[in-house]
This record gives structure tokens, sequence and C-alpha cells, in this order.
């Protein structure tokens, strides 16, 4: 997968909810038009939970938890949330982190 802009530019999201701690998210937000998938969109699976307002993405062949997306059409709808713990080559130690309190939300 290939993002524009380059995720190096952050910020990048730290949130403290459950399911983001769960799966080590550290996530962006770029638009789905600034994405191009080079394998795997079509094996990916969802899962969603609580107010069902995000289709949690995960690959149905290893597990690894990739972002979600947004069900409502009003809510983001453009975008997806990408973990950036999935993209190959990014220094993980010089992003620049906004830490969200997703878990008092």
């Amino acid at each position: 997968m290939k993002l524009s802009p380059p995720v190096e530019d952050g910020p990048v999201t730290s949130c403290n909810c459950s399911i983001c701690a769960i799966n080590g998210y550290l996530m962006v937000y770029p638009l789905e038009s600034n994405i191009t998938w080079i394998s795997g969109f079509d094996e990916l699976t969802t899962y969603t939970f609580g107010k069902e307002r995000i289709a949690h993405s995960f690959c149905s062949t290893c597990g690894t938890s990739i972002g979600g997306k947004s069900t409502d059409p009003n809510f983001f709808a453009d975008n997806r949330a990408l973990n950036v713990r999935t993209l190959k080559g990014v220094d993980i130690d010089a992003l620049k982190l906004r830490k969200v309190d997703g878990r008092n939300a």
C-alpha cells in the first residue's frame, strides 16, 4: 500500500481506547483516493462493535489489524483509518505522535 502524503509528515494518532490499545494501532486517516492498494485488499474482512460506526479491517489470512472505515456516510466517509504499523519501511520511532484519550471519550 502507498499513501500520499507520506506517513512521516504526521501526525500519527495514538489512541488509548480498548480496540486501539489491544491492536497496537498507530493511525493515520488519509482520503480513500490517496491510498494505492498493492495487494491484499480483497482478503480484508471487518469487525464492528459498540455503535458500529467503524468497520475495523483485518486480514482474513493472517489476522493483522489494518485499520477501519466509517459505516456512516455522514462520519468521515471519504477517509480510511490505517494502522501505520502495517506499512513497510516506516520508522515508528521517528513519527510525530498525537495522543488521544479515546478511553474517556
